[in-house]
């Protein structure tokens, strides 16, 4: 400890006074295990025993002391080789990201920023990556999702091209920001590379393979690509026991096995997260925010196994829970609605499905917009409906009503070239 004292004029009593500890060092270090300061002596021991404390109070969330330590870093660095000097910027980055963790996001981007715009390297340095992945995780905290996108491609560009084999933390982290910006195509193949690096160094069981095969599975999932997400879902859903993350990974495994042809497989897994997720409810509390969106598919699976009833069950209480969790106005409850009202068509209640797809069609429009599969699905259902029903009707009057509404969502949704949109204009009663 000795060299860790000899660092500072004061024997470090300002930093442990900043960092909340008890005085003296014996005192402040009590619970810290011994192994931390155990650096080999030599050159700058006492620097690298406090960057490996500021690194173990970091990895602990202890943020009151992990930020002192780093500062003290920093002016000891900049005292020592300058502050433009690659190792006191990157020091100086990682201040940024813990600043940031610590609430302090208008310091820790001026930190992390600066570290960037100073950096003096050549452009595919792999110290330049790292700062870039430091200025990536500070604009994620303030939101600058697109900045982070940019600071990550610009650092998993630079360790793909030389440092191939630490690539996959960078593309993870780059896949998983794509996807949250509804980019999955580019995702998968990061995702794709991530996993197997993840594999080939750790294992095919570990937590880390595990994590990045499970957001892969789901990236297959929305691309529709059923076949290859059940290949990588079954070894996570295998590896974990009852949890919140099992109902999540069995769901997407269940919904794959469902467009697969796992009928029976798909039922037993979706049944299992729709009852975590019932479970998860609070007394008097709000429903799991994912409890909507899984009875919606436990509801369509008993549908298809002929048990209408219990689906249409399933579908009310599956858009009770979307309107206590997401509002009256939602896009979630608009699309509940529709799953009534196309559940209803199927069954030949076509008048009683009139009455949730035309609501449904407005709410969706206003919501999810035209274009949407979901507002399309909706529309074309509504207006099947209303030509069913008025089929030989007698009553201009209510015929002239349904066939106005559904054509007014129709012509505006489908095109009036559209076989429905056509269908509901032939229907109209004629003056």
């Amino acid at each position: 400890m000795r060299a860790l004292v000899e660092l500072f004029a004061d024997g470090g009593s300002a930093l442990l006074s900043q960092a909340g500890l008890a005085p003296g060092w014996d005192a402040a270090l009590a619970h810290v295990p011994p192994e931390v300061l155990g650096v080999p002596p030599g050159l700058h021991t006492g620097l690298r025993q406090l960057l490996a404390l500021r690194d173990f109070w970091s990895m602990r969330g202890d943020l009151q002391p992990a930020l002192a330590a780093s500062r003290a870093l920093v002016e000891l660095l900049g005292e020592r080789a300058g502050s433009a000097h690659v190792d006191t910027l990157i020091q100086l980055g990682v201040l940024g990201v813990l600043a940031a963790r610590a609430g302090r996001q208008e310091e820790g981007s001026t930190f992390v920023e600066r570290a960037l715009a100073q950096l003096d390297v050549a452009p595919d340095d792999v110290r330049r990556a790292l700062v870039c992945e430091y200025a990536a995780r500070v604009r994620v905290l303030g939101g600058d999702r697109a900045g982070a996108v940019a600071a990550l491609r610009e650092a998993h560009t630079i360790r793909v091209r030389v440092a191939p084999q630490t690539a996959d933390h960078a593309g993870a982290q780059l896949a998983e920001l794509l996807v949250a910006d509804g980019d999955r195509a580019a995702a998968v193949p990061l995702f794709e590379a991530a996993v197997a690096a993840a594999a080939a160094r750790d294992g095919a069981r570990h937590a880390r393979t595990l994590g990045r095969s499970q957001h892969l599975g789901a990236a297959y999932n929305a691309l529709g690509r059923h076949a290859e997400a059940v290949v990588v879902l079954r070894p996570v859903v295998a590896s974990l026991p009852a949890s919140e993350r099992r109902a999540s990974v069995a769901f997407e495994l269940g919904l794959a096995l469902h467009r697969t042809g796992g009928a029976a497989e798909a039922a037993r897994l979706i049944e299992e997260s729709v009852r975590w997720s019932r479970a998860m409810q609070p007394p008097d509390g709000p429903p799991h925010r994912a409890l909507s969106g899984r009875l919606a598919l436990w509801a369509h699976l008993q549908a298809a196994a002929g048990r209408p009833a219990l689906a249409e069950g399933l579908l009310m209480e599956a858009l009770e829970a979307a309107r206590r969790v997401f509002g009256e106005d939602s896009a979630q409850v608009a699309e509940r609605t529709a799953g009534i009202g196309h559940l209803l068509a199927q069954a030949g209640r076509h008048q009683e499905a009139i009455g949730w797809l035309e609501p449904a069609c407005s709410l969706l429009r206003s919501t999810a917009g035209d274009a949407d599969v979901r507002t399309v699905s909706a529309v074309e259902a509504l207006g099947e409906a209303v030509l069913a029903c008025v089929q030989g009707r007698a009553d201009v009057a209510g015929v002239a009503q349904m066939v106005r509404g559904a054509h007014r969502h129709a012509g505006a949704v489908l095109g009036h070239a559209h076989r429905v949109t056509r269908g509901l204009r032939d229907a109209a009663p004629k003056r």
